[in-house]
């Protein structure tokens, strides 16, 4: 069960151009909404205004080495470990959903893209990748919302 593409089973009812298709529009549909959400609030313009205040307040200007530097701790420290939750609870939670999200999302779109039907044979570990990701966020969301919220 865990290693079979469901998309490909799916092929056999419906067009993988659909599919293709419909994974496309929702890509667009979270692109175009997230823009729309960052426009609506004016969180683009305020980290604008934000940025420009720093650019023109700055004494020296950093070198490369120090901008890849600044770029790499801030990912490492504040992207990838969500360490703008200080409760340890809340911080798992999201990076069970965060993580879980992003392997199931890749996972499907090399399944939908790369190996949409049975004629193209799917590596074992995408439908592995998929099941694994969803029951990431499954659990992150309830633990959330049932037992932190």
């Amino acid at each position: 069960m865990f290693e079979i593409n469901p998309f490909a089973e799916l092929a056999t009812t419906v067009s993988v151009a659909v599919m293709q298709g419909f994974v496309t529009v929702m890509i667009a549909l979270v692109a175009g909404g997230t823009l729309f959400d960052i426009i609506h609030k004016g969180s683009a313009k305020y980290f604008f205004q934000r940025w420009s205040r720093e650019k023109n307040a700055k004494q020296r200007d950093p070198g490369i080495d120090e901008k890849i530097a600044s770029v790499t701790k801030t990912t490492a420290h504040d992207i990838l470990t969500s360490s703008e939750f200080c409760n340890l609870k809340r911080r798992l939670a999201h990076l069970l959903t965060m993580y879980g999200f992003t392997a199931y999302a890749i996972a499907t779109a090399m399944m939908v893209y790369s190996y949409p039907t049975k004629e193209i044979a799917t590596p074992t570990y995408w439908p592995q990748i998929w099941w694994l990701g969803s029951a990431m966020v499954c659990a992150g969301g309830y633990w959330f919302w049932f037992f932190i919220r």
